[in-house]
């Protein structure tokens, strides 16, 4: 695949370039020579008579005739005859040469082979001859979850939430860390799973691209469209060098060097990352940023700039942050959710959608202190986290279900977690709400919305048995939204 084949760009200036020497010198733009008129006209007629496209019953008859004489030895016709058998030379053998292959039709009656099933290599993530986006927010742990599974594709062991399926030869290319960064951050996770270099040996390579030369693309001065870019070409060298099966691209953004709005140029980079994977049967991933305020889990319409990318990309998944809201739902402090972020299914034209699958960062010491930096380097690791078992299962639907009749108690009669509390107790309502929950786990979901703040104690007078009390109270603010309410906040009409 060289330049000019990818972008096609090429094929057409060279073809009108040529062309136009045709008509000067009587060269052809395809290969095909008619050369010189005295010497080939009989070869031309032949030619014209034989192609794929033959003329019409008037145009035959005027080249018949006219190879007759030829064969018979007469001089060559007036040159308006020979220029209408050159045209026609270039219409039906030059045109003909160029013709579009037949489509490949099959009928479906008679297609009784067996089908090969797709072939994955991690989980629903990675799957050779597709494409898939995973649009995460700054800082959302993008990177280390590539790392992660990358290690998890060269090793065969199951480190995400997603299986492996065998062992596969994986080239990671970053186009934001340094080498010394990048080979921080994957021997910090290769420590955390102890992983030992043996381990990926032949099975992980990694490339730090700095050489602002190397993109997928860039603009044509000339012409203001996308070009295929020099990194089209070092990518398929590394292919043939490596056999990978997966290659990873992080970030997408600076892959290429086209506008991220313009959305045919955007369309023209994820053809690259499409054809790759096609062409030489390997998975494709590319990291990617979302847009401002594109932090909804599952989205696939967050991805920062043009929406090709998305509509390229068969698989597409989101790492959000775990919300404070959900934090709050399932009793996590500010402080550690922020290390928390879930991978969801945004798009998936080959397979159900997935998610959500929590992921968490956690530091790893590297070991690597000097004189002149005795404390070393600690490096975040991703890790896969379960939300505690007492919140599992509980959807913002029924959280906010438990909370209504919470918050319906009448001012003087509230709710209470208090031990001696009996028709007033809370978790009877939880009971109620959640299948199979016992009393001792309602009562923990209680204890932890009370320490996330979702409930909060407040003194009342109970009128009826005269004195103050403590009862509970829901802090409307912090009440997780479902889905269909983040929707209509952001698109009311």
């Amino acid at each position: 695949m060289n330049q000019d084949d990818v972008t096609g760009q090429g094929r057409e200036s060279n073809s009108n370039s040529q062309g136009n020497r045709g008509d000067r010198a009587g060269s052809s733009s395809n290969g095909h020579d008619p050369g010189d008129a005295a010497r080939d006209s009989p070869r031309w007629c032949r030619e014209i008579l034989t192609a794929e496209t033959p003329p019409d019953s008037t145009d035959r008859a005027f080249v018949v005739g006219l190879l007759v004489r030829l064969v018979a030895g007469e001089a060559l016709p007036d040159l308006g005859s020979q220029l209408l058998l050159r045209d026609l030379y270039r219409r039906h053998v030059e045109k003909g040469a160029r013709a579009v292959p037949d489509l490949d039709v099959w009928d479906a009656g008679k297609d009784t082979d067996p089908i090969p099933p797709r072939e994955w290599l991690l989980g629903t993530v990675a799957c050779r001859a597709f494409l898939t986006a995973i649009f995460g927010a700054g800082g959302a742990g993008k990177t280390s979850l590539l790392i992660l599974f990358a290690l998890s594709m060269a090793t065969g062991a199951v480190l995400s939430h997603e299986r492996p399926y065998g062992r596969s030869r994986v080239l990671l290319l970053s186009f934001e860390d340094g080498k010394d960064e990048l080979r921080r951050r994957v021997r910090a996770a290769m420590m955390r799973y102890g992983i030992k270099p043996g381990d990926v040996a032949g099975h992980l390579f990694l490339a730090s691209v700095q050489n602002p030369a190397l993109k997928l693309a860039t603009m044509d001065e000339k012409t203001r469209s996308a070009a295929a870019g020099e990194l089209v070409g070092a990518v398929e060298r590394a292919i043939q060098r490596h056999q990978p099966d997966a290659i990873m691209f992080d970030p997408f953004v600076k892959t290429h060097r086209v506008p991220e709005n313009d959305n045919n140029a955007i369309d023209f980079v994820a053809s690259q990352l499409a054809g790759l994977a096609v062409e030489h049967n390997i998975a494709t991933v590319v990291a990617h940023h979302v847009r401002k305020g594109g932090d909804r889990a599952g989205d696939a319409d967050a991805g920062r700039g043009g929406g090709a990318l998305k509509d390229a990309a068969r698989l597409v998944r989101t790492a959000m942050p775990m919300a404070d809201k959900e934090a709050e739902a399932y009793g996590i402090p500010l402080d550690e959710a922020c290390q928390i972020f879930r991978c969801d299914g945004a798009k998936a034209n080959i397979t159900r959608l997935g998610g959500p699958d929590w992921y968490r960062t956690v530091g790893v010491e590297l070991g690597n202190a000097t004189d002149a930096y005795p404390e070393g380097d600690n490096v975040g690791v991703v890790e896969t986290w379960e939300p505690p078992a007492t919140m599992a299962g509980i959807t913002p639907g029924i959280t906010n279900k438990i909370l209504d009749e919470i918050d319906a108690a009448p001012p003087e009669a509230r709710f209470s977690t208090h031990p001696k509390a009996t028709a007033r107790a809370a978790h009877p309502i939880v009971q109620r709400n959640i299948p199979d929950c016992d009393a001792k786990r309602a009562k923990a979901i209680l204890a932890a919305w009370l320490k996330s703040g979702l409930l909060y104690e407040r003194e009342y007078q109970d009128t009826e048995q005269r004195k103050t009390r403590k009862g509970l109270f829901v802090d409307a603010a912090k009440r997780p939204r479902t889905l269909a309410e983040m929707i209509e906040d952001e698109d009311p009409g």
